[in-house]
């Protein structure tokens, strides 16, 4: 049976990227096992982790809602054994990297999250501050960074 990764991350299915972040950021926070003493506390991160990265990039989601479609709506009929094996591949992977991070010290973990965060913001500023350079006015930039949507 193909796991629901959006019920692990508890987003709906037309969660923006966002959105899927910003659930993940505050689930894996709390369920990091450095910091999460229940028993299932790895495997629980290394799922939340696994959901995160298949469905944070574009085209591994995209992937992962065909399969997950044809598992729901037919039962897993008539399904191409290459959708399947490039899905297997993503997952594969996912689940690998998600192994590491969960085997990663809290601290660490949560340095390289909040560098991922403030990096974005930074690299977004940046492009309109550029951007506000050629319409001649620095107003733009203000206004950007007053409406992104970062929670720390």
């Amino acid at each position: 049976m193909i796991k629901n990764y959006y019920l692990i991350l508890k987003v709906e299915r037309d969660a923006s990227g966002s959105d899927i972040k910003k659930a993940y950021r505050d689930a894996a926070i709390r369920l990091h096992p450095d910091k999460n003493d229940a028993p299932t506390a790895h495997h629980d991160f290394v799922e939340l982790n696994e959901a995160f990265h298949i469905l944070s990039d574009v085209l591994k989601r995209k992937q992962y809602d065909t399969l997950y479609n044809h598992f729901i709506l037919q039962n897993g009929e008539n399904l191409e054994k290459e959708a399947t094996s490039k899905f297997e591949s993503a997952r594969s992977e996912a689940q690998k990297k998600s192994e590491e991070i969960a085997s990663s010290n809290f601290y660490i973990f949560t340095t390289e999250l909040l560098t991922e965060m403030v990096g974005h913001v930074l690299i977004e500023g940046l492009f309109t501050g550029v951007g506000s350079m050629f319409k001649g006015t620095g107003e733009v930039l203000g206004e950007v960074l007053s409406n992104i949507d970062v929670d720390f």
